[in-house]
C-alpha cells in the first residue's frame, strides 16, 4: 500500500474518531434539551444524531473495503466527503477544519500512486 493511500485512509480514520467524538457530545446535548421538557427540539435533534450516527457507521464500512484495495470505496469516500462540504454549505457552516480534511484525504486517495494500487488490487481478484 502505497504511502498516499495510507495517509489518505488514516486522515479519514482521524475524522471517524472526530466523528464518533461530536456523537458523544451530541448525545450528552440530547440528553440536556430532554430534561428541558421540549420534545420537538429534543426529537429533532435525535433525528440528526440518528442519521450521523448511520452516515458514521456507512463510512467505518466503506474504510474497511477501501482499506482492502476496493475502488468503489475509494469512490464512495470521495462521494462522502463531496456530501458532507455540500451539507456543510447548505447549513451556512462553509469549509470548516472537517472540509479540508475530507478534500485532503480524497485528493491523497486520487493520486497516480494510489489509483495504480486500486488498480493492481482490483486485478487481483
Amino acid at each position: 500500500m502505497p504511502g498516499v493511500v495510507k495517509w489518505g485512509l488514516g486522515i479519514q480514520w482521524v475524522g471517524v474518531a472526530f466523528g464518533a467524538f461530536a456523537l458523544i457530545l451530541g448525545l450528552i446535548g440530547l440528553l440536556a434539551v430532554a430534561g428541558s421538557g421540549d420534545a420537538a427540539v429534543a426529537g429533532f435533534v435525535g433525528i440528526m444524531l440518528a442519521v450521523a450516527a448511520i452516515m458514521l457507521a456507512i463510512q467505518v464500512v466503506v474504510l474497511v473495503f477501501a482499506t482492502k484495495g476496493r475502488n468503489w470505496a475509494r469512490i464512495a469516500l470521495a462521494a462522502i466527503a463531496i456530501l458532507g462540504i455540500v451539507l456543510s454549505l447548505a447549513t451556512g457552516q462553509g469549509l470548516n477544519f472537517g472540509s479540508a480534511i475530507s478534500i485532503l484525504s480524497v485528493a491523497l486517495l486520487f493520486m497516480p500512486d494510489a489509483t495504480a494500487w486500486y488498480r493492481a488490487r482490483s486485478g487481483q481478484r
